[in-house]
């Protein structure tokens, strides 16, 4: 029973915890937010084709995301501030969350 009780408890904290942070990766609610990106990078004012830039973050240069398009950014930087973090790369992303205006990250260095 008290397993029980703890494993219950563990998956509440997760799921309010989920409700205050933009990715929601343990969020039981669907998280329907529909954005469309593209990933722009650069390595010495050089443009990443298209092939360099799915192979460096192993995803589409530009698509859609049906999670949190937190999901997209935190794989790029996360990339960048580990295998990445000696090449400088400039890395932009520009994306559109459910039809809203465009809005532009770029990653941290």
């Amino acid at each position: 029973m008290a397993i029980l009780a703890i494993v219950f408890s563990l998956q509440a904290a997760g799921i309010v915890y989920a409700r205050f942070v933009p990715t929601r990766y343990l969020c039981w609610a669907p998280y329907d937010q529909i954005s469309f990106y593209r990933i722009e990078a650069d390595r010495a004012g050089r443009p990443l084709t298209t092939a360099e830039i799915g192979a460096r973050y192993r995803m589409a240069p530009a698509g859609r995301e049906n999670r949190s398009i937190h999901h997209v950014l935190n794989s790029i930087a996360q990339f960048e501030s580990t295998y990445g973090q000696t090449d400088r790369v400039n890395v932009r992303v520009i994306y559109r969350v459910n039809g809203r205006p465009d809005q532009t990250w770029t990653a941290p260095r």
